[in-house]
């Protein structure tokens, strides 16, 4: 089998037949993992099964889009696997296109090009017929696990999995899975559909999401001191690095003082990643260390001092 697309679902009973039919067709299987849901959904989808071969229903209890992915991964046949989440959806012609495509451009991962909600600018555009580590160092790439077509045999051989029980699994995985990468095909044809809606997980506010993109910034640092000796590669990861911090920087600027406080306290503790910012070779970066240093720790008030002229982004 050419292809497995795998659909972790949690309570999205309203989106997930758009998601499942669209994800039909080409030499592939539908593999959808109901974790935990409490709606329709687990009725929808052995419904879904039943009317069309090719797709396999497994259930958990609920552990987290992560798990779900892994547990979807164990169970995956496909040569390759496509991760979709359920309240988004495949372009017409998208699954044929995949499989067409990964016999013709056999390799690591296969990048696609998407649109929210069917409109507007592609995403994920990268330079077409570059090397992985041209497109690594190209630094266009987005950390969304749905915009890459993955050789399975590629995550198992790298021992590559989402990070369970964490917010932004993709941004721990996807710069690690690219940087290892020995091929790649690059396509910006747009085969992937983003539903932007309010209530999702990646729209929702919670303090934890802070904290959470510090350990995807730990984890990185790990990885770039064990794995990334090219001086441009430890730079991507630098990047990535200090935009967790910020994003996380971000998440935190809505909250009380109480909860900034404890951030602080928590982000004084990460030596390594503070060192990061001292010896970056981006100077927004070093001189916000100084703000840092100059504002005695409180890192929220140096991060909005800084962004206080343009808005608060990472």
């Amino acid at each position: 089998m050419t292809l497995s697309i795998i659909i972790p679902v949690f309570n999205t009973e309203a989106y997930l037949e758009k998601c499942v039919l669209s994800c039909l067709g080409g030499d592939s299987e539908i593999v959808i993992v109901n974790d935990g849901s409490t709606d329709g959904s687990p009725a929808l989808a052995r419904k879904l099964a039943g009317e069309h071969p090719g797709i396999t229903v497994i259930s958990q209890e609920n552990a987290g889009l992560s798990a779900a992915r892994n547990a979807g991964l164990r169970v995956a046949k496909g040569d390759y696997v496509w991760f979709v989440d359920s309240d988004d959806s495949l372009t017409e012609g998208s699954a044929e296109w995949a499989c067409t495509t990964i016999k013709d451009h056999p390799c690591d991962y296969i990048s696609v090009a998407a649109r929210n909600n069917g409109t507007g600018p592609l995403r994920n555009v990268l330079p077409e017929g570059g090397s992985p580590a041209e497109v690594f160092r190209s630094l266009k790439w987005l950390d969304c696990a749905t915009m890459y077509i993955w050789r399975r045999g590629f995550l198992q051989d790298k021992g590559l999995s989402f990070m369970e029980g964490i917010f932004f699994e993709d941004s721990e995985l996807i710069p690690r899975a690219l940087f290892m990468a020995d091929s790649c095909h690059v396509s910006n044809r747009p085969s992937y559909d983003v539903l932007v809606r309010e209530g999702s997980i990646t729209r929702s506010r919670n303090t934890r999401k802070a904290y959470d993109r510090i350990k995807v910034a730990d984890s990185l640092l790990s990885f770039r001191n064990e794995n990334a000796s090219e001086d441009a590669d430890r730079a991507v990861f630098e990047q990535r690095i200090c935009v967790m911090v910020n994003r996380a920087l971000l998440d935190i600027s809505p909250f009380g003082q109480q909860e900034k406080r404890g951030f602080n306290v928590f982000l004084s503790g990460k030596k390594g990643l503070l060192e990061v910012f001292r010896r970056s070779h981006i100077a927004r970066y070093r001189f916000e260390y100084f703000l840092f240093r100059l504002l005695g720790g409180n890192y929220v008030a140096a991060f909005r001092l800084l962004n206080v002229f343009k808005g608060l982004k990472a």
